[in-house]
């Protein structure tokens, strides 16, 4: 076992090997919804000690069975936060003694994407190659392994790369998931700045609320992805009675002409439309997520393509950012190679500030504009949203075994000189 990209790029965290560890086969379908439960017999107990580091660790399992032998992961997020007295309603900035970084782990996407057992908030997988959209689970449970990624979740996809380059830079974080945030509704406030990795376009109204409070109190937000907070979703109870286990969204919307997308296919509609679980900029609920962000999800683009990223003629305040790049205005820069699909976003607010733009093909064959961005809400908030989830691909060279895309990429100079210029704008590092 062992930390990822861990404090000085050295391994820190404990090996232990156990063996006998035992399955269940006795799963727990919801036949209304399709979620689906492992309910694994308890083998192993680890214990997380105090002198653990926040991180992602990473648990690998290897069969015993040599005449069929495979392996795969377990993640864990280890975090270390201030108690949940400090996350007060109204705290600034200045009424609580502050962390420096928090890093939000999208452990809800990942669930979201999960196919185990044969369903997921996508699809059905009928086969290894075959989904089917209309027959997707509207819960899916974190009471199971991760289909993608040799267990792994979407981490080695994208956001190892990103952890990788945040160790290298000596920040001061620490690691939470998203799902913290529902249990603390007030908990970044605790932190000076907030990084979220990857994508995490599943936000429940309290995780939501959390991204506002934040903002609205003039903290730093670095989004290095996109696609951000796309669809309300709620968590709930597992069949044990376990809180935080299961991940609902219905996906449906107000001008649904598709049955399987109607408003009233949702539970809560009609009762508790505010907790219902449609797109955040849907007339239903109209708090669209691009007010805090300052982007809203532009599309997918084909596999194979390169983005060609053009600097931005007007960055006004923040010509800065770009300053050490020695990238030219107005010229194209390839800032990755071919790359995999992965969501792109694109500016949407009359004060976002356009550091660079991008084009490319959506696989509806429609030419589409992405963006990077930084944007500043009515708090006077520092808000960057990268646009692309291959970013984290230009900070690092690393490609993950075992990952389902490949980091095609492998690091790119402007990349990750725009990234220190924002690091120093912040004062975090200079």
């Amino acid at each position: 076992m062992l930390t990822v990209g861990s404090l000085h790029s050295m391994a820190q965290g404990t090996w232990s090997q156990q063996s006998g560890l035992q399955g269940c086969s006795a799963c727990v379908t919801d036949p209304k919804t399709h979620a689906i439960e492992a309910n694994w017999q308890q083998s192993y107990a680890l214990t997380i000690g105090q002198d653990w580091v926040s991180g992602v660790y990473l648990i690998k399992l290897v069969s015993e069975d040599a005449a069929h032998p495979a392996q795969s992961y377990i993640p864990l997020v280890v975090t270390d936060v201030l108690p949940l007295q400090t996350y007060l309603p109204q705290v600034t900035p200045l009424t609580v003694p502050h962390m420096n970084f928090a890093v939000v782990v999208p452990v809800t996407a990942w669930e979201a994407g999960n196919s185990w057992g044969g369903y997921s908030l996508y699809g059905h997988n009928t086969t290894e190659q075959t989904q089917v959209q209309a027959d997707r689970a509207y819960a899916v449970s974190f009471d199971r392994p991760y289909s993608n990624s040799s267990g792994a979740g979407n981490f080695l996809d994208y956001e190892i790369n990103l952890v990788r380059w945040m160790e290298r830079s000596y920040l001061g974080v620490t690691y939470i998931t998203d799902v913290d945030l529902e249990k603390n509704p007030y908990m970044l406030n605790a932190f000076q700045s907030v990084i979220v990795l990857g994508s995490d376009p599943y936000w429940t109204s309290t995780m939501y609320n959390n991204f506002q409070s934040a903002t609205d109190n003039g903290h730093t937000m670095l989004y290095m992805g996109a696609n951000f907070g796309e669809w309300q979703a709620r968590l709930a109870k597992d069949s044990l009675g376990n809180d935080y286990r299961t991940l609902t969204s219905y996906q449906v919307a107000s001008n649904a002409t598709d049955p399987s997308q109607a408003l009233t296919l949702d539970p809560m509609y009609g009762t508790h439309n505010d907790l219902v679980t449609t797109q955040w900029s849907d007339p239903l609920l109209n708090r669209p997520t691009s007010t805090l962000t300052g982007e809203t999800l532009a599309g997918y683009p084909q596999a194979g393509q390169h983005l060609v990223w053009t600097v931005s003629g007007n960055t006004g305040a923040y010509t800065g950012l770009l300053a050490n790049t020695n990238l030219i205005t107005g010229a194209q820069n390839t800032i990755n190679a071919a790359i995999a699909g992965g969501a792109i976003g694109a500016a949407t607010n009359p004060s976002d500030i356009l550091l660079g733009s991008f084009t490319y093909t959506d696989t509806a064959g429609k030419q589409e504009t992405g963006a990077t961005v930084v944007y500043v809400p009515p708090s006077g908030a520092f808000v960057f949203t990268a646009g692309t989830n291959q970013w984290a691909w230009g900070l690092d060279d690393f490609s993950a075994p075992g990952a389902d895309v490949t980091n095609t990429v492998l690091g790119n100079p402007y990349v990750v000189q725009i990234s220190y210029d924002i690091l120093c704008h912040i004062g975090a590092q200079c």
